[in-house]
């Protein structure tokens, strides 16, 4: 890759972990600059003709840490990792489509390798032979060969034209993988990020404090979840929460495990698990006890001063404090959206993994039913992998989708009640 074709606001830049802000001002001043440019929420501005080459100087230099430092403050909260990617990548492929071709290809060969990429020259002979293979092409339009290895997908899609080992194909029909592709490797990079940050208390410590200065200051305003019109009734475990892991959504099973083995979810997460328990019976006090136990923020204090502290959000999901509403479980939609989903947020290979625990336990042999459930994760089609995951639980067929978290405990419940009535 030539580092000198590769446009400034690219994520990906070689020169990311070189990178350090002094202040601590300055760093916050960059996370909210950096979210405001993702979501669009600042009103854009017509400076004059040397304010914009001013600005642009700026810009430059403070593109890339601002969004080093968005990084660091998502990464602990698998929702916000999820928002960091989708907008980021939506960044991307806008950037991207606005470059020059010696730009797009830099960033080609840093996302696919330098040998993965071609100029259309290099493969054809003639203007002639290059057009009978991709009639599309215009003269106006950009089209490069990217080797079919590094591209599986665009050969499952048939996405331009095969030749010699190579897919030759326009930059905007390309657009769309090449995406997909920075975002594998920008989640790669968030997964790494996570992995150090858990294994050094400092370096947490100060992710941490940007994450909560972002969550009160911004994510609250653009990312703040709405009561949900959906109402079902409260549904009772037959035993203890830990005796029915199994049966509760794949979400829900994922919070849990990381309440358990890291003491620390998001805010939202906490408000996605705490609304969860509400909703299976457990009692106020109930749950401000396990939340005392649980969270490692507590260590230290006592039950009262948990109490004062944070004591005030659990009752406020029960309808005792602030407004007083009494918040109904939300639609798989909004957690998808704004809170956390297995199928969603997880990596592929957890979800694989996760299916194939399933169907050994089940002591199931078929392997398509993991492929499924993988396909329709990759795909986007969140609720149907949930549904396919939920079948193979069950074993009741094909549940369809799942747009609900209790309707989904309710089908898990169904069938345990039914396989005791059989006994």
């Amino acid at each position: 890759m030539n580092s000198k074709n590769v446009p400034s606001w690219y994520q990906l830049r070689e020169e990311e972990g070189k990178l350090i802000v002094e202040k601590m001002e300055d760093a916050y001043r960059l996370l909210v600059q950096r979210i405001a440019q993702l979501s669009q929420i600042q009103t854009p501005q017509n400076p004059s003709y040397y304010e914009e080459q001013f600005l642009m100087e700026e810009k430059e230099k403070e593109e890339l840490m601002s969004h080093i430092l968005l990084r660091l403050a998502t990464c602990l909260d698998l929702r916000l990792t999820s928002w960091f990617l989708e907008t980021e990548g939506d960044y991307f492929a806008k950037q991207f489509s606005q470059e020059s071709w010696p730009k797009q290809k830099a960033i080609l060969e840093s996302l696919f390798g330098n040998d993965s990429i071609a100029e259309v020259n290099e493969l054809f002979t003639t203007y002639e032979a290059f057009r009978d293979i991709l009639p599309i092409y215009t003269g106006k339009r950009r089209a490069f060969g990217i080797d079919c290895l590094k591209t599986p997908e665009m050969l499952k899609r048939r996405i331009g034209a095969i030749h010699k080992g190579w897919i030759v194909v326009d930059v905007n029909a390309a657009t769309p993988f090449i995406k997909r592709e920075f975002e594998r490797k920008l989640r790669r990079k968030m997964e790494q990020l996570r992995e150090e940050l858990l294994a050094h208390e400092a370096k947490k410590k100060q992710a941490l404090k940007f994450y909560e200065y972002i969550q009160k200051d911004v994510f609250e305003k653009i990312m703040k979840p709405k009561r949900e019109p959906i109402e079902i009734s409260e549904i009772r475990l037959d035993g203890s929460l830990s005796e029915n892991v199994s049966k509760l959504p794949p979400c829900i099973q994922d919070l849990l495990h990381r309440v358990d083995s890291e003491g620390y979810i998001g805010h939202w997460e906490r408000f996605q698990l705490g609304i969860f328990l509400k909703h299976i019976g457990m009692q106020v006090e109930e749950q401000l006890r396990f939340w005392y136990e649980k969270a490692v923020d507590n260590l230290g204090i006592s039950f009262e001063e948990f109490n004062k502290k944070a004591g005030y959000i659990i009752r406020h999901i029960y309808g005792l404090e602030g407004g007083k509403i009494d918040y109904h479980m939300p639609s798989c939609k909004t957690i998808q959206e704004k809170m956390y989903c297995r199928f969603k947020h997880a990596s592929l290979e957890k979800i694989g993994k996760d299916v194939s625990d399933l169907l050994q336990k089940m002591n199931i042999p078929e392997k398509i039913a993991m492929t499924r459930v993988v396909d329709a994760a990759q795909s986007g089609n969140y609720s149907l992998a949930c549904g396919l995951y939920a079948s193979i639980l069950t074993a009741k067929g094909d549940v369809g989708n799942i747009h609900h978290p209790l309707i989904y405990l309710k089908i898990t419940t169904e069938e345990k009640n039914e396989n005791s009535d059989n006994k």
